[in-house]
């Protein structure tokens, strides 16, 4: 009599506990909500005009480059129109069917994947840990965490991305305790598109097939093995996209760029010797220009002056990029290895974020002087009659006091002592999965390793920025919390006993 009490107490005292959580999400989702609705869609860089180009190419058949690169005449690659260019081109076919502004749509959509995500990491949590509790209180965290908040009202990739790698690892997690044909089939799909968003969740989509392969053949499931071939899917799709659009089967160009601002900006490794570098400076010299060893827009700038296209200047970027890492490769993945480490404690700075109205308006006229910009501007501005009364300015001087308290707040997280326990929980789970011949701690390792990808390529591929590992940040703070209770109740079984 005295246990099935102490049980019901128990059973209350964590109901009473969920409660308190639920009440805590939705408060924040509402204030979120309404300062969502206050403050206008925003571009961010020159990256939010490329990814509407795309969309204005397929809607138009015009494609306009910047008007920095004079001999650029054709469409761009850079972003394959199926990644998030996609998401964009849907929102203008709803906001078109519904005869709403496309900014609304957007908005509203990236706000949605944005709860959504908070809703996955708390599933997925709670599948792999069977505590609610704790399932709650990161996906509160999150939620709490502003550089993600702050990507749901602008229009660049990092919501729409983060939403999709969450969901690849949300069905991967229910497949694996609860194989179904149809969850297997839409993983795959999930773990082929996502590529197309951020080429750096490659690897975590490979070890998505391989971890599943082998949850197959234990369980004897043979005729899933078939569900893998979904994942080619959107890769197809976008080859047969560029085919009808470029006349040709690429999916994504601009490597050689991102490796040029990596290798010879970043760490100085210029290969003075190689016949790619002699070349461009045979190049400058026809010029009577020095040498640039600026970043890649800079450099393609002035060889687009110079009559190369897009291409060429891409095929010059990479292959000097190339040799200055074949004249070191040692000294090119020790600095790879540094970098993760510095691009993990990086300041995260809050991006177009502005006190009043007038300003977030200013800067979208500034932004739109730039011919490639104007389409996407054209959109952003017609927000101007729906965002201009006196509550909401208030809501938009709260939002931007959020903002810079949590530049103060930033550290408690991104530290090295953070990043310390998360190599260390990395070394852990592989050490476990291998022990355990794949039968457990699957889970664990595919959250720490895809973490671990977005990481490493990034910085392997492209200069540091703090938003292009914005999808590892939430992947840390999921694994370190399952990890942490693991310890937990290792730490508690020892003591009883």
């Amino acid at each position: 009599m005295v246990n099935a009490t102490f049980f019901v107490v128990v059973n209350k005292t964590q109901m009473n506990k969920t409660v308190i959580f639920k009440i805590v999400f939705i408060s924040i989702v509402f204030i979120q909500l309404l300062i969502i609705h206050a403050v206008p869609l925003m571009h961010m860089m020159n990256d939010s005009a490329w990814y509407y180009m795309n969309v204005h190419f397929v809607n138009t058949g015009d494609y306009m480059n910047e008007s920095r690169y004079p001999s650029f005449h054709e469409p761009s690659q850079y972003y394959p129109f199926l990644g998030y260019s996609f998401f964009l081109f849907l929102s203008g076919k709803i906001a078109f069917l519904f005869h709403i502004n496309v900014a609304i749509i957007i908005k509203y959509g990236q706000f949605l994947m944005y709860l959504a995500s908070a809703i996955l990491v708390r599933k997925t949590i709670q599948l792999i840990t069977r505590r609610m509790a704790l399932a709650y209180i990161i996906s509160i965290v999150l939620l709490l965490y502003y550089p993600y908040f702050n990507y749901v009202n602008l229009v660049m990739s990092e919501a729409y991305a983060t939403f999709l790698i969450l969901l690849t690892i949300y069905l991967f997690v229910k497949n694996y305790f609860h194989l179904n044909g149809i969850t297997a089939s839409v993983l795959f799909l999930l773990a082929g598109y996502v590529i197309l968003v951020k080429p750096v969740f490659l690897p975590a989509s490979l070890l998505i097939v391989i971890l599943s392969i082998v949850n197959f053949l234990q369980n004897r499931k043979y005729i899933m093995l078939i569900s893998i071939s979904t994942i080619l899917i959107f890769p197809f799709a976008q080859c047969l996209f560029s085919k009808v659009y470029y006349d040709n089967y690429k999916l994504q160009t601009g490597l050689g760029w991102h490796l040029w601002d990596r290798v010879i900006y970043h760490d100085k490794q210029i290969p003075y010797s190689s016949e790619s570098w002699k070349n461009l400076e045979g190049i400058y010299e026809q010029h009577h220009w020095p040498v640039s060893k600026d970043f890649w827009w800079n450099v393609t700038k002035d060889l687009s002056e110079f009559g190369y296209t897009e291409a060429e200047t891409q095929h010059i970027c990479g292959t000097i990029a190339m040799a200055g890492i074949a004249s070191n490769p040692l000294r090119y993945m020790t600095n790879t290895l540094v970098l993760c480490h510095s691009n993990f404690l990086q300041e995260n700075l809050y991006a177009n974020v502005f006190p009043s109205l007038s300003e977030y308006y200013h800067e979208m006229e500034n932004f739109s002087e730039e011919q490639q910009h104007r389409p996407l501007t054209i959109e952003l501005l017609k927000q101007k009659d729906s965002t201009s009364r006196p509550f909401w300015n208030s809501l938009i001087a709260f939002n931007f006091s959020i903002a810079r308290l949590s530049n103060s707040a930033y550290f408690f997280f991104h530290n090295s002592v953070i990043f310390f326990f998360y190599v260390l929980a990395g070394i852990q789970a592989l050490y476990l999965l291998l022990v355990r011949k794949f039968k457990k701690n699957v889970c664990e390792f595919l959250i720490w390793f895809s973490a671990f990808s977005i990481i490493l390529g990034s910085n392997m591929a492209e200069f540091q920025q703090s938003r292009l590992i914005l999808s590892a940040v939430v992947l840390v703070m999921m694994i370190l919390s399952i990890k942490l209770n693991e310890w937990v109740n290792y730490l508690y079984s020892r003591t009883r006993k």
